[in-house]
């Protein structure tokens, strides 16, 4: 219950004109309180936990895990296989770059440069603005898709639109007047109300994966059109759940409050502040985020809470931990890793895998689909499962430096059956 109706459970809401002073001003109020409550969860951590576990709670730690497990399971020379997405991607790097000598073949799909990472403080905005670039590129591929697609396969489209543009400007007159005033939610569980930060952020997700589409449309349209929002608060409760009874069928169990699991990893990686280095104010901080919403005006003061990973310098584990390896990340391979991109990520662009590339020369090669969604929530490819079949299998590595798949779907709206992905991802997503 802690986040509930908080700044950490709908994120941002963003008036109209968050560059003038009173919108600079609301985006001020709402940083203030994700400050308070990042202290605040910082200390019960502190006190439940202790800052000498927490220090153990990184990447580093991991790395120096799979070393260990290596080991006892198969022997000091065997080589460790890895594929990872997303955060995955990270440890992918850390293994490739602590470990070269046991790096055996490695697979990153989505990719975070692993540098900006452990020495980028995440307050700055820097890592998100370069994880951000496909974003708004991604959510008009959602509109233009709908559009092609039509009512009878989008619920966001109606017969009357000329074009795309007549469904995004339904969709921004209601994310604006839900800035205004918030949709009263008395037909769930748990009574709240819906914010121009929930539709965002909940957008943000759908946006990840095509399969879902479909009923996040049907969701939106929903709260549109008939004033529901239950659908889209149940979405976004869905991300605080409490621990689940048993695993899902593919294995996977929640725990619960597992953005505190991902803020614990990622400030045990995070360099700390020096002394004498200020800490960021919400002023300094929604400073960063204005130039990350010149850039990105749909989801730029959405993503950074949405997976926290700011505010390390309130957490306990921050700089305490026995080793933090920070690179140098551009380690020679006996076998070049493997990276995976999209051209429509809205999370982890090609330009970000493509960083990773160049800094590992040779000892990379990158893979690139024509597809949309985030990292292995995207519907892969023919193409891309020969390449990576034969890399593992057979350890095949492609001999260019960069291979090209073509994207499968014709439209992610009528060819749902083609871009299936687990059943117990999506009903995590969704709840």
């Amino acid at each position: 219950m802690f986040k509930t109706n908080t700044v950490f459970e709908t994120t941002f809401s963003v008036p109209q004109n968050p560059f003038s002073a009173a919108g600079r001003a609301v985006l001020i109020e709402q940083q203030k309180e994700a400050l308070a409550l990042e202290e605040t969860q910082g200390t019960i951590c502190a006190q439940t936990v202790g800052a000498e576990a927490l220090g153990f709670m990184s990447t580093t730690t991991t790395i120096h895990d799979m070393e260990e497990i290596s080991r006892v399971l198969v022997g000091g020379d065997a080589p460790i296989n890895f594929w990872g997405g997303s955060y995955g991607t990270i440890v992918g790097a850390y293994l490739a770059n602590m470990l070269p000598h046991k790096a055996g073949k490695i697979l990153i799909d989505g990719v975070v440069p692993a540098d900006m990472w452990a020495n980028e403080h995440y307050d700055s905005q820097v890592l998100l603005r370069l994880l951000l670039t496909d974003s708004e590129k991604t959510y008009q591929l959602y509109l233009t898709e709908c559009f092609k697609a039509g009512p009878d396969h989008c619920a966001l489209a109606s017969t009357a639109d000329s074009g795309a543009k007549d469904i995004e400007k339904r969709i921004d007159d209601f994310v604006d007047k839900l800035q205004e005033q918030p949709m009263r939610v008395t037909n769930y569980t748990r009574p709240g109300y819906l914010t121009s930060g929930g539709v965002r952020s909940t957008f943000f997700i759908a946006l990840q994966m095509p399969e879902m589409w479909v009923t996040y449309a049907e969701m939106l349209a929903s709260a549109i059109n008939d004033a529901d929002g239950a659908p889209l608060m149940r979405m976004i409760a869905r991300r605080y759940m409490d621990p689940a009874p048993g695993p899902d069928p593919d294995g996977y169990i929640e725990t619960g409050q597992s953005e505190l699991l991902r803020l614990a990893i990622s400030c045990g990686d995070a360099r700390s502040y020096q002394k004498g280095e200020k800490w960021p104010t919400a002023e300094d901080i929604v400073d960063n985020i204005l130039v990350t919403l010149g850039k990105f005006p749909r989801f730029g003061a959405t993503v950074h809470l949405m997976e926290q990973h700011g505010g390390c310098h309130f957490w306990p584990g921050t700089g305490v931990g026995p080793t933090r390896f920070t690179g140098p990340f551009n380690k020679t391979l006996a076998t070049p890793m493997l990276l995976v991109a999209n051209t429509h990520d809205p999370i982890t662009p090609y330009a970000s895998a493509k960083i990773v590339q160049e800094t590992m020369g040779d000892s990379a090669r990158l893979l690139f689909q024509g597809t949309a969604g985030h990292s292995y929530l995207a519907p892969t490819t023919e193409c891309a499962t020969r390449v990576i079949r034969s890399y593992f299998a057979d350890g095949v590595v492609p001999e260019v430096p960069e291979t090209w798949c073509e994207r499968e779907v014709e439209n992610y709206f009528i060819d749902q059956r083609d871009i299936a992905v687990n059943p117990s991802v999506m009903s995590r997503m969704l709840g």
